[in-house]
């Protein structure tokens, strides 16, 4: 559907409103808005000013779904109109679900029409948001797009549930995903969560569940979920749960690889502002197998502040942290003892803070694993021992310079002192017990030449004296003969007869 084509269902007086499915196998595609009247291509259910009644359901089953250029999907509870003297609807507003097996995509904006997805109880209206539940093989929402689930009127904001295989990608200044209570709202905000492989949220996107009210304090900031193999909050990407009056939402993330924080990126559940109260929400970061990584230096911060009330609480249990560490009050008032603000300093930082009452200052645990590979580390010396000390040089050529010992081969010593130790040793000592002591024994020996020497209880072996009745004498030195072979020598021997020099080998 293009240039402002629209389908409805709605009431303006006492009773429901219909609903609208739309089923198709390949895509569905919303774009664009009308050339003369400027109004939006899309899909509506609305319960109008002065209408006494719920909304219908829309649902949309496809294989992809695209909203471009302005492109809607809303359910709506009119606000009061007050030139016509009608009251805010009444009731609860629609749900809208969608179903599609490849891509949901949500991008752009015609002049001051955003393409999205809408819910919301207008000012004056009382009732009940309605929900947005996306089921989709991926999901893109950019270039200024938004998803919104919002409350004006006395009554709760809806729910954002988001189902996604594979990737999340939330990409572009101004591009959100909100649940809130607007300044005349009397409501709580809604919860969002998100379930994906991978959520991107970059480039001054935000997912938020956010209090606009600053005037009673009652009301709450919706809960924010994310589970994914992997996030990445990069260049001013931002999960927020905050409030100007009341207490902030709470911020659960479930990460089975990586938490990711670049360029000035955040995570906050910060309550209240300057004069105002409310508690801060609480952050959990469960990564029990995972790790939080953040750049050095770029202000990337997890935050559950507050103003006058009481810090959140943020609970982390992970594998490792990686460039931020939690900063205390104490050292906040060192830093900038005029606001206390994280935000305006380079590092990365983790706090829970009441701003304004040093006693109400909330509880940073992080749980890592007994072993931390980024603490108690000791420096291995890089100048090992002299090994050729350890040499024995008493067998040596008359050209060479000396015995050695080469680490070859897998298993045995690391090959780099940096290295660990292998498990995988292959080498085994397959030496002789004894000596055989006559011809028979000789024959024998032919035959077995497996016996082990135990490295435990080592085996002295017995040397005889004679061989056959001919004494032997422990060789003494070596040479080389005429014909390049290694023969054994004695003091006795003639060496000089061989051609060639004899070398000692002196006895230890």
């Amino acid at each position: 559907m293009t240039q402002g084509a629209q389908i409805n269902a709605f009431t303006n007086g006492r009773g429901n409103a219909g609903s609208v499915t739309i089923s198709a196998d390949g895509a569905v595609k919303f774009d664009g808005v009308g050339s003369s009247d400027g109004f939006p291509t899309g899909s509506f259910s609305t319960v109008e000013a002065g209408a006494i009644g719920d909304g219908g359901t829309i649902n949309i089953n496809a294989g992809s779904l695209s909203l471009t250029n302005g492109g809607l999907l809303g359910v709506f509870v009119r606000a009061a109109d007050s030139d016509d003297g009608l009251a805010g609807g009444q009731g609860n507003g629609g749900n809208v679900n969608i179903n599609v097996d490849d891509t949901l995509t949500i991008s752009g904006k015609n002049g001051s029409v955003e393409s999205g997805i809408f819910s919301s109880l207008g000012s004056g209206a009382i009732g009940v948001g309605g929900n947005i539940n996306i089921k989709a093989g991926s999901f893109v929402l950019t270039n200024d797009a938004e998803l919104s689930a919002s409350t004006s009127g006395k009554g709760n904001a809806g729910n954002i549930d988001i189902q996604v295989d594979s990737d999340v990608q939330i990409t572009g200044d101004d591009t959100r995903i909100v649940s809130n209570v607007r300044r005349t709202g009397e409501g709580n905000g809604g919860t969002i969560s998100i379930n994906a492989n991978s959520v991107a949220v970059t480039e001054g996107a935000q997912v938020n569940t956010s209090v606009e009210n600053r005037n009673n304090g009652t009301n709450k900031a919706g809960d924010l979920t994310i589970n994914a193999r992997f996030i990445d909050l990069s260049n001013q990407g931002r999960l927020t749960a905050t409030t100007e009056s009341g207490d902030g939402g709470n911020i659960i993330l479930n990460v089975k690889d990586v938490l990711l924080l670049r360029n000035n990126s955040s995570i906050s559940a910060t309550a209240g502002i300057t004069g105002s109260g409310g508690n801060g929400g609480n952050i959990t970061i469960n990564a029990p197998r995972g790790f939080i990584v953040t750049i050095p230096n770029q202000n990337s911060d997890i935050t559950a502040n507050a103003f006058n009330g009481q810090g959140g609480n943020i609970n982390i249990k992970v594998a490792g942290t990686f460039g931020i560490a939690p900063l205390s009050r104490q050292e906040l008032e060192s830093l900038r003892p005029d606001d206390l603000d994280p935000g305006q300093l380079i590092t990365n930082d983790i706090t829970a803070i009441s701003r304004e009452n040093p006693s109400l200052s909330g509880r940073v645990s992080i749980n890592n694993p007994d072993i931390d590979p980024s603490q108690g580390l000791v420096n291995l010396p890089t100048v090992l021992t002299d090994t050729s000390v350890l040499i024995d040089r008493g067998c040596a050529t008359a050209n060479s310079e000396g015995s050695e010992f080469i680490v070859t081969g897998r298993g045995g010593l690391p090959p780099h002192p940096y290295e660990f130790i292998s498990n995988d040793v292959v080498w085994s000592d397959n030496r002789i017990t004894t000596l055989p002591s006559s011809n028979e024994e000789v024959r024998k020996f032919g035959d077995s030449r497996n016996a082990v020497v135990s490295l435990q209880k080592p085996v002295t072996p017995s040397i005889p004296k004679t061989y056959d009745g001919v004494p032997i004498i422990p060789a003494t030195g070596w040479v080389f003969n005429g014909k390049g072979e290694v023969t054994l020598i004695s003091h006795t021997s003639g060496a000089a007869d061989m051609g060639s020099t004899a070398a000692s080998c002196s006895q230890r």
